[in-house]
């Protein structure tokens, strides 16, 4: 079981998962959705060891267990009312009975265009997006200790899970409160 963790590394770039509703109220299109910049799991030689038990503040200690780290970059929940919709309910209508769907109807480039706008800087600029949480940071640290004996006091622990959050913002203000519900 611990080869097989130790072998399990996964790099995922720019995820963006989004809803749009132009149907439900049609006076009022939404679009609602996630953005993570990456989610990272991978080995590493060492563990945390706090500091400070109320802290941050931690440091590296190398040990023989098996470490791995989690880490989600720049996680965004956002509700966008009055929101142009990316594909419009009518393209999917029109082309719902088609082998390939919306996408017999957009050419490779425009798809393109379409998944990567949200982590352009410049274009985000451009566009009304109310985060309801504020881009954050999540890093979880796994050790396993292989050598984990029940029997036996010296081994401290079988697993451990640390996991650190930066500030979390949210932010609701009536309007957003009004356009959720």
């Amino acid at each position: 079981m611990f080869e097989f963790l130790k072998a399990v590394n996964l790099n995922i770039q720019r995820v963006h998962i989004r809803y749009e509703d132009d149907v439900f109220n049609a006076h009022r299109p939404f679009s609602c959705g996630i953005m993570i910049d990456s989610i990272f799991l991978g080995n590493t030689e060492s563990h945390w060891n706090f500091t400070s038990p109320n802290g941050m503040q931690f440091k590296r200690q190398e040990n023989k267990f098996l470490n791995k780290e989690f880490n989600i970059v720049r996680l965004q929940v956002y509700f966008n009312s009055m929101s142009q919709m990316t594909i419009p309910t009518s393209l999917w209508r029109a082309t719902k009975h088609d082998p390939l769907q919306i996408f017999s109807a957009l050419d490779a480039v425009t798809v393109l265009e379409m998944m990567n706008w949200c982590f352009d800087p410049e274009r985000a600029m451009e566009i009304s997006q109310h985060n309801l949480i504020e881009p954050l940071y999540i890093n979880v640290a796994i050790n396993l200790n292989s050598e984990f004996q029940a029997q036996y006091v010296h081994h401290t622990y079988k697993y451990r899970v640390v996991v650190l959050v930066s500030k979390v913002i949210v932010t609701l203000t009536p309007d957003a409160l009004k356009d959720v519900f």
